[in-house]
C-alpha cells in the first residue's frame, strides 16, 4: 500500500513539475524484460521515469552513497534500487541484472555529467 502511495505522490509530483510528452508510452508493453537507459542531467528523470511506467515491475541503480541520506535510503529501500560502488568494479550490482532483467524493467544511467538529458527505451 505504502508503495501504491509513494507511486501517486511521485507521478502526480513529477506531472506537475515536468511537462512529460509521452504520447506513446502505453506501447511499452506491461511484462518482459526492459533497459531504460537515461543521460541525465540531474536527479528528476528517474523520478519521471519511474512514476509514469507504473505499474510495472521495475528497479534500478543508484549511486551507492544516495544512502547516506535518510529519505533517499528510505525511498531507495521502497523502490528495490539496486546501490551501485562508483570508482571500482561492483561485480555485486552487475550479478543481479539478469536475474532482475527477467522480472522487472531496468532503470540505468551514466554515472558521469552530461549536457543533454535523455531516455532510450531499448
Amino acid at each position: 500500500m505504502l508503495y501504491r502511495v509513494v507511486v501517486w505522490i511521485v507521478k502526480f509530483g513529477t506531472s506537475i513539475l515536468c511537462r512529460v510528452d509521452a504520447p506513446d508510452l502505453d506501447k511499452v508493453p506491461m511484462k518482459g524484460p526492459l533497459i531504460v537507459y537515461t543521460n541525465h542531467t540531474g536527479q528528476i528523470e528517474v523520478a519521471v521515469l519511474f512514476g509514469h511506467l507504473q505499474p510495472r515491475p521495475m528497479t534500478g541503480w543508484a549511486k551507492a552513497e544516495s544512502w547516506d541520506n535518510a529519505f533517499l535510503r528510505w525511498l531507495f529501500n521502497l523502490w528495490r534500487i539496486i546501490p551501485v560502488r562508483r570508482g571500482e568494479g561492483d561485480t555485486t550490482a552487475l550479478r543481479l541484472i539478469p536475474e532482475l532483467c527477467f522480472w522487472h524493467f531496468i532503470l540505468a544511467r551514466p554515472f558521469y555529467r552530461s549536457h543533454i538529458g535523455v531516455a532510450k527505451i531499448s
